[in-house]
């Protein structure tokens, strides 16, 4: 699967939050790349649903991992 085709899954997973960016960055802690998911405060419950269930199994369909974060305004 392509880099391309894994933000297409994430942002479609995504629409029902306004999600301000999407970064895709090698994270040397977990040796591989991560997208970070920046949101407002308010959309951050959302974003994550159920303990965090949601983000995760987004992960699993784009093959990867997936961080939900603030945003800075």
């Amino acid at each position: 699967m392509t880099q391309e085709h894994s933000l297409q899954i994430i942002r479609d997973a995504f629409s029902h939050v306004i999600v301000d960016r999407i970064v895709v960055e090698y994270d040397p802690i977990v040796e591989e790349e991560v997208a970070k998911i920046y949101v407002a405060d308010e959309q951050l419950e959302a974003a994550l649903g159920d303990d965090g269930l949601y983000p995760r199994t987004v992960a699993m369909k784009a093959g990867l991992s997936i961080e939900v974060t603030l945003s800075h305004e």
